[in-house]
């Protein structure tokens, strides 16, 4: 009988078998969870996208405000957002030789009004009367504010109601405001004031600061007048050249006095503090104690509005950019009534007049809280 053989299996085929099993196996599992990921992801942003839209639908775009602008401000605001304006037909438009820059005193429908099949706000603006037609037919004048003796809602619409305390409220009356739009052009480099020593020229401030300035002002002057209050200007136009010194005069005509600024760093409502001084070749001014008092109050009643209109706190004077010496500014040495300081962030009132138009609210809600509380 013969001798078997025997054959002994190759243990390295064995290994290199299983070896490319495992890696068929682990790349199969790598190919199950891409895919397992993708369609996770398609999935997520599905929903995500149908939730949006489901939001988009819900909430459908609002009808800005914009009352407090100018018409071509207000125009240029409601043709970004796909609607036409028109003036109201009960106002006689052709006595307007510049309705442009007339001011929007009320507006149908009214801001936050969802825009459906509505593609037209008319507005109301100051300073033009009933029409004749209007007259004929008893329409009542909407949005007219100190004119119609009814009181003005923030969106800038008549409620019907008479104004609190009217009989100190009306153009002319005891309560007013001054609102000092900063900065001149043509400054002289120095303009010493032989009363106090003080040197009080102006100066042209930051870039673009003396037109949005003016351009707040303005505002902020329609909205007072709203309410019920006299506003007086510090000068005629934006480009107007006005001392620090004949400011504080003018502003010492009235009950408070409101500085307009912007500073790209400092966002802050400031008072002058009892002590603080103004000093120039060793005459020093100081503070009224009275009016640091006074101010104080003033800037409080303003901060609960403007810490939402870009003002993030309150603090004392700075002192400014002058040839003088001394914590105080100018201003607030140089006054007898309460005055406080903006310096605005640029970013809500230099080419944005819907953030413009919110400081103004601000500011004209503030003294308007203030005058009540007194």
């Amino acid at each position: 009988m013969g001798k078997r053989k025997s054959y002994k299996v190759n243990s390295v085929f064995d290994d290199d078998f299983f070896s490319e099993r495992k890696k068929r196996d682990s790349k199969s599992r790598a190919r199950s969870i891409t895919s397992f990921l993708l369609i996770a992801t398609v999935v997520s942003a599905l929903i995500v996208g149908l939730v949006f839209l489901l939001m988009k639908t819900s909430s459908p775009p609002k009808i800005p405000r914009v009352t407090g602008l100018t018409y071509a401000e207000a125009e240029r605001i409601l043709e970004s957002a796909d609607l036409s304006i028109e003036i109201s037909p009960d106002l006689d438009l052709p006595q307007a030789k510049n309705p442009g820059k007339l001011i929007v005193t009320g507006q149908d429908p009214k801001a936050g009004t969802a825009i459906d099949e509505t593609r037209t706000v008319t507005v109301w603006l100051k300073g033009l009367k009933p029409s004749a037609h209007a007259k004929a037919n008893g329409s009542s004048k909407r949005g007219g504010g100190s004119e119609s003796g009814t009181e003005q809602s923030q969106d800038g619409e008549t409620n019907g109601k008479e104004s609190q305390g009217s009989e100190n409220r009306q153009p002319g009356g005891n309560l007013s405001v001054c609102l000092d739009p900063g900065h001149s052009l043509n400054c002289p480099p120095r303009e010493v004031d032989p009363v106090t020593g003080l040197d009080v020229a102006d100066n042209s401030g930051a870039p673009g600061e003396l037109e949005a300035m003016w351009e707040l002002a303005i505002t902020t002057k329609s909205l007072l007048e709203s309410l019920g209050y006299r506003v007086v200007l510090t000068k005629e136009s934006a480009t107007s050249y006005v001392n620090l010194k004949r400011r504080a005069e003018i502003g010492n005509t009235c009950s408070v006095v409101v500085r307009l600024h912007y500073d790209q760093n400092l966002h802050a409502i400031l008072f002058p503090a009892e002590g603080q001084y103004k000093e120039r070749g060793g005459r020093r001014v100081y503070v009224d104690p009275a009016v640091a008092r006074a101010s104080r109050e003033l800037a409080n009643s303003l901060f609960p509005f403007l810490k939402d209109a870009g003002i993030t706190r309150i603090m004392n004077d700075v002192g400014g950019t002058s040839n003088n010496s001394g914590p105080a500014f100018v201003g607030s040495v140089l006054s007898k009534v309460p005055v406080v300081l903006i310096e605005n962030n640029p970013a809500w009132v230099r080419h944005n007049p819907e953030g413009r138009q919110k400081v103004a609210w601000a500011i004209a809600r503030g003294l308007d809280t203030y005058f009540k509380s007194r």
